[in-house]
């Protein structure tokens, strides 16, 4: 997912790209403001899908907050990693764009929950896989930050021929 923007303040989508944006909360803050948070997340997440795929840490510490925890939820894998670890995992990874694999993304949905916490539920497919994430992101410092990141996956089957 790449996020361009136009003179009208908008992001346009894909018309493949579904984005589901839950409120629970009043109305008053779906002002102006509403839409700014919306669009700094959506700029989080276009790094965190660069950052995963090139393999980069530089760029995931930037939108993880320091004292975030990883966490993969698979029976028999479960892991739970402080952003050091992780890190240092990303780090040593053959990347998908090293392995030419294409892109595939998905944002399922964004709940703001308030000025100052967010949920993001999204898909992606790389290294064989096809991972569900869950992110909480946390806005600290006027800025938005990755504070966990529970996922699993499903191996992904190519068909035989």
């Amino acid at each position: 997912m790449k996020i361009e923007h136009d003179n009208s303040g908008e992001i346009p989508l894909e018309k493949e790209e579904q984005l589901t944006v839950i409120t629970d909360f009043p109305t008053s803050m779906l002002l102006p403001s509403y839409q700014y948070e919306q669009t700094q997340i959506l700029v989080l997440l276009n790094n965190y899908f660069d950052g995963l795929y090139h393999a980069d840490a530089s760029t995931l510490a930037k939108i993880f907050h320091p004292d975030a925890s990883y966490i993969n939820t698979m029976e028999h894998e479960y892991t739970c990693l402080s952003l050091k670890e992780y890190l240092t995992v990303i780090t040593h990874r053959q990347s998908p764009a090293e392995r030419n694999e294409p892109r595939d993304e998905n944002v399922v949905n964004i709940e703001l929950q308030s000025e100052s916490m967010a949920f993001v539920k999204l898909t992606m497919q790389m290294i064989g896989r096809e991972y569900l994430d869950y992110l909480t992101l946390i806005k600290t410092e006027n800025c938005w930050r990755i504070i966990a990141k529970v996922f699993s996956y499903q191996t992904i089957q190519r068909g035989k021929f």
